[in-house]
């Protein structure tokens, strides 16, 4: 929380749940996502990276067996046991204050560069 901005906003557009200011992202942190992130099997296989003054924006499939709770994601689903295959988007606008932005921008890491 001490890195991102005084109003944050934060929405998982699919299911619509997130939160709106520092209490509303914090709450849904502390309710809806830590401790359920992802179960221990999860892949992340990267599609693309794009980088620019204060943005970063990843694309990523995101794959897992689905053994536990996953409210933000999978809201009112009790874990099926079935594998899960999804494709995201990752929008964070102002990355300029996380300290390892800037490294990142600069590193082959981040291969598209915006201005």
């Amino acid at each position: 929380m001490a890195t991102m901005t005084s109003d944050p906003h934060l929405v998982n557009v699919p299911t619509m749940v997130g939160g709106t200011g520092a209490a509303g992202v914090r709450d849904f942190y502390a309710n809806h996502l830590i401790g359920q992130f992802f179960p221990p099997d999860v892949e992340f296989t990267p599609v693309s990276r794009t980088c620019g003054d204060g943005r970063l924006v990843d694309e990523l499939i995101i794959s897992f067996t689905h053994t536990v709770k996953l409210d933000w994601m999978l809201p009112h689903v009790k874990p099926t046991g079935r594998r899960v295959k999804v494709a995201c988007v990752l929008d964070a606008e102002e990355v300029a204050r996380w300290p390892s932005y800037q490294q990142l921008r600069g590193s082959s890491r981040c291969p598209v560069r915006l201005s």
